[in-house]
């Protein structure tokens, strides 16, 4: 409740301090329209609700596949309106889960390849060796 009050507050004190810059306050110019609302939605849960750095891919996502395929609508619902249902649907973590899987399997291959070289330089296992009362040491 107390992050909700906070955050409330914090959009309130926002929107004061952009009326005061733009020196207007009016209803009749909407400068955050309902689109510009969705594509920033979007933008965090094709990134990933969970991280700053997942709402930063989300962004790269929807910005920049338009910018190198082109602006026009159909590139924009295919990243938009299908990115977004494919996101939720197969990769609910967003493109942030995505770059931490990737990580994952990176250091588990290093680790991999760590391990193996250890065992390479490591020299030939030497047997055990046996002395009269039968005990190995």
């Amino acid at each position: 409740m107390l992050a909700f009050a906070l955050s409330g507050f914090v959009a309130g004190y926002a929107g004061v301090c952009f009326a005061f810059a733009t020196q207007q306050l009016n209803n009749t110019d909407l400068t955050f329209d309902p689109t510009t609302s969705f594509v920033i939605i979007s933008m965090v849960v094709i990134g990933g609700l969970g991280s700053i750095s997942g709402a930063i891919l989300g962004a790269i996502y929807l910005e920049g596949l338009p910018a190198i395929f082109g602006a026009n609508q159909t590139i924009q619902f295919i990243t938009s309106g299908l990115g977004l249902i494919a996101f939720i649907l197969y990769l609910p973590g967003g493109l942030a889960e995505l770059l931490h899987r990737s990580g994952d399997l990176v250091t588990v291959g290093i680790r991999a390849a760590q391990g193996w070289l250890s065992s390479r330089h490591a020299g030939p296992p030497v047997a055990p060796t046996l002395v009269a009362d039968g005990a190995e040491r």
